[in-house]
C-alpha cells in the first residue's frame, strides 16, 4: 500500500512537473514572438539544463540573426551604458568612445544574471531604456542618443526570504516564469510540447498582432481587474493588452476572443497580485438561450471562428467581462496566486526582507559602487580604469603625443567603493533571577533558536548575557551557529536577586565590541521586576535603580537599538520609564512564549533595518 501511495505521488509530480513546462514554453513562445513590445520576462529558478532549455526555447522562436547579450551585477556602467574605450583611446592619443551592451542589445534580447542584486545605477538605466526604447549617455565629456529596445530576460535567483528583484524593473517586463518545480527529465518531452514556427508564420503573427484592436469593453475590464487585484499600474494594463494580442495571433485567430483575454491576464497580472478576491459567483455567467421547450439552443455550426470571437465578448458587458478575468487569475492552473502574494507583500516591507544590517559605503568589501575621487590611502585602493577614464580627456591639454606615457595629475586619481550589508547581532539580556527565572530562560533559549534558524541567509548572529545574584555573564557570545547555542543554553543556572544594572552594563560592553567589527548590534532585555542588586554586588534597592537608569541612558546615548521586553504579570512601570530613559521600544509580554518573542523581535529588527536603509539611500 505504502508503495502504491509513492508511486502515485511521483505520478503527481511528474503530471505537476510536465504542466509547468508547457506553461513555460508557452510564456517562451509569447516572449521570443513578442520581443521588446514586452518588455521581458523575469525567470525564477536556478542555473542547470531546465533553465538553459528554456532560454533556447525563447531564442528558437526569434530569427537566427537576433543580437543577444549578457550583463551582471559587476558590469560596470562604462560597458553597460558606453564611454570611453581606454585601449584606443590610449593607443590613439585622443578619447576615443564606445557604446555599451544596451545599445549592442538593440532588437535583441539582454540576460540579466543575478537580476535581484543589479545596483541602483543598473536598475535605472535598464528601466530608462525600456520606457524610452533609447538610452541617454552623459558621461567622460561625451553626450550620445543610442538606439535601445530590447526583450529583457533577468534570471532572479533569490531564496524565498531574499529580497527579490526591483519591482520597479519588474513593472516594465510583462511575463514570469517559475522553473523551480521543474524537474531535467521532463525536458526530454520538449519536442512533444513545442511547436517551432517558420520564418513566414513568425511575420504572420507578428502582422496579425499589431492589426489587432481591442474594444472599450475589454480595456475597462483588463484595467479594472488591475485595480482589484491591487495593480495600481498603467503599464500592467498596456502589457496584457499586448500579452492579449500575441496570444490570440499565435492560436491563428484575427480577432481576441475571451480566452485570449483570460491568459494574457493569468500570465501578466497572478504573479504580480497584491489582493486575492473571493471568486465570482456562478450566477455571473451569461445565460445561454433557451427556445420555447426549455432546451438549450446550440450555436449554428460551421460559424466563422472571427465572428464568434466577436460575439463572445460582445455578449458581456465589462463587469461580467472583469469577474471573468479575474477568475481566470485564481484559476487552479494559476494558483501560484498565494505565493505570489507572499513574495509581494515582502517586497513592500510586510514581512522580513531577508536582508542583514543597513547598507554602507566601504573601500574594501561588498558590492561595487561608483568610483569616487580623492587620495589613496592605506585603507583605499586605486581604480585603474576610472582613473584612467578621467585622464584621457585631458591629454592634448597637457600636451601629451601619441605613443608617450600618460599624464595623471591630483583631480584624476579615483578609489574603489563597495556597498556592504553590515550583519545585526541580536544580543538578549535575561534576567535569571527569582522563581520565574526558567520560564524566562526556557522561552529566550527557544527564542535564540528560532532566530539562529531563520536568520542564517542574513547572515545574522545571536548572543546571550544572562544576570542573577550579583554578577552577570556572557553565556553565549556571538554567534551563527545553531549547533553552539544548543550545546551553550543546554543547563544554565537560575535564581538569586536582580542586578539589572550588571545584566544592561554588560550588555553594552558587548554591544560595543560588536560595533567595532563593523557589524550592528540590537539589544533585547528579558526581566519581570525592578532591581535589588548594585554594580558593586550589595543589595541596594535605590542605588541599584539609579544605576540601571544610568546605564540604560548610555545605551541610548551610543544609539543601539534595543527594546525592554516586561514578562511581569501586571507589568512595571519602572521598566516603562527605564525604556523612555534609554530610548528603547518597550513590549508588554505577560505570557511569554517563544513564537511570541521571536516575532517581536525580528519585528523591531526589520523596522530598524527599513529606517537605517532609508537613511542611508
Amino acid at each position: 500500500m505504502a508503495d502504491a501511495a509513492f508511486a502515485a505521488s511521483v505520478d503527481d509530480l511528474w503530471d505537476q512537473g510536465v504542466a509547468d513546462w508547457q506553461r513555460a514554453l508557452r510564456v517562451a513562445a509569447v516572449a521570443g514572438l513578442g520581443g521588446p513590445s514586452l518588455g521581458g520576462v523575469v525567470v525564477r529558478g536556478w542555473a542547470g539544463p531546465v533553465r538553459d532549455a528554456w532560454v533556447d526555447a525563447v531564442s528558437s522562436f526569434q530569427s537566427p540573426a537576433t543580437p543577444e547579450r549578457v550583463i551582471h551585477p559587476q558590469v560596470d556602467d562604462g560597458q553597460l551604458l558606453g564611454g570611453l574605450a581606454l585601449g584606443e583611446t590610449l593607443a590613439q592619443g585622443k578619447p576615443v568612445f564606445s557604446s555599451g551592451l544596451l545599445s549592442a542589445a538593440h532588437l535583441g534580447r539582454l540576460q540579466v544574471r543575478m537580476a535581484e542584486r543589479l545596483r541602483d545605477s543598473q536598475i535605472t538605466a535598464l528601466c530608462a531604456a525600456l520606457d524610452e526604447g533609447c538610452h541617454r549617455i552623459e558621461r567622460d565629456g561625451w553626450s550620445d542618443r543610442a538606439d535601445a529596445r530590447f526583450l529583457v530576460v533577468a534570471f532572479d535567483e533569490s531564496e524565498p526570504d531574499e529580497q527579490s528583484l526591483s519591482r520597479a524593473l519588474q513593472e516594465r517586463l510583462a511575463l514570469s516564469v517559475d522553473l523551480h518545480r521543474i524537474a531535467p527529465s521532463v525536458l526530454q518531452l520538449t519536442r512533444e510540447l513545442l511547436v517551432l514556427p517558420s520564418a513566414e508564420e513568425r511575420r504572420v503573427v507578428s502582422t496579425r498582432a499589431a492589426a489587432m484592436v481591442l474594444d472599450d469593453t475589454a480595456v475597462h475590464a483588463l484595467c479594472s481587474a488591475a485595480l482589484q487585484l491591487g495593480l495600481g499600474s498603467l503599464r500592467l494594463p498596456q502589457l496584457a493588452a499586448r500579452t492579449a494580442k500575441l496570444c490570440a495571433a499565435i492560436d491563428g485567430k484575427v480577432h481576441i476572443d475571451l480566452q485570449a483575454l483570460e491568459e494574457s491576464v493569468a500570465l501578466v497580472y497572478t504573479h504580480r497580485a497584491q489582493a486575492l478576491l473571493p471568486t465570482p459567483a456562478e450566477d455571473t455567467a451569461p445565460v445561454e438561450e433557451q427556445n420555447d421547450d426549455g432546451a438549450d439552443v446550440p450555436p449554428p455550426p460551421d460559424q466563422d471562428k472571427a465572428e464568434s470571437a466577436e460575439n463572445e465578448l460582445e455578449g458581456l458587458d465589462p463587469d461580467a467581462l472583469t469577474e471573468l478575468l479575474l477568475a481566470a487569475a485564481q484559476a487552479p492552473a494559476t494558483n501560484g496566486l498565494l505565493d505570489s502574494l507572499v513574495r509581494n507583500r515582502r517586497e513592500r516591507g510586510e514581512g522580513p526582507s531577508g536582508r542583514s544590517g543597513p547598507r554602507r559605503r566601504s573601500y574594501r568589501r561588498g558590492a561595487p559602487a561608483t568610483a569616487q575621487s580623492g587620495s589613496l590611502r592605506s585603507d583605499r585602493r586605486l581604480d585603474v580604469p576610472a582613473t584612467l577614464r578621467a585622464a584621457a580627456p585631458w591629454q592634448p591639454v597637457r600636451g601629451q603625443q601619441s605613443g608617450k606615457p600618460v599624464r595623471f595629475e591630483a583631480d584624476d586619481v579615483r578609489v574603489k567603493r563597495y556597498n556592504q550589508r553590515a550583519s545585526m547581532v541580536t544580543l538578549f539580556v535575561v534576567d535569571a533571577s527569582g522563581s520565574a527565572a526558567m520560564q524566562r530562560l526556557a522561552e529566550a533559549k527557544g527564542c535564540v533558536e528560532r532566530l539562529l534558524a531563520e536568520c542564517y541567509v542574513r547572515r545574522d548572529q545571536v548572543a546571550l548575557v544572562a544576570f542573577r545574584g550579583r554578577s552577570a555573564e556572557l553565556t553565549l557570545p556571538p554567534t551563527r551557529s545553531l549547533v553552539r547555542a544548543k550545546r551553550a543554553l543546554a543547563a544554565l543556572p537560575a535564581g538569586g536577586g536582580t542586578p539589572l544594572a550588571a545584566g544592561l552594563s554588560l550588555g553594552l560592553d558587548v554591544a560595543q565590541r560588536v560595533q567595532r567589527t563593523g557589524a550592528v548590534p540590537m539589544l533585547v532585555l528579558l526581566t519581570d521586576g525592578r532591581p535589588n542588586v548594585a554594580l558593586d554586588g550589595r543589595g541596594q534597592r535605590q542605588q541599584a535603580a539609579e544605576e540601571a537608569e544610568r546605564c540604560a541612558r548610555l545605551i541610548g546615548a551610543g544609539a543601539i537599538p534595543w527594546m525592554v521586553v516586561d514578562c511581569a504579570v501586571r507589568g512595571q512601570r519602572f521598566l516603562e520609564e527605564l525604556a523612555e530613559l534609554g530610548s528603547a521600544a518597550y513590549l508588554r509580554l505577560p505570557r511569554l512564549n517563544d513564537e511570541a518573542l521571536s516575532q517581536a523581535v525580528q519585528n523591531y529588527g526589520q523596522s530598524f533595518r527599513s529606517a537605517r536603509h532609508a537613511a542611508v539611500t
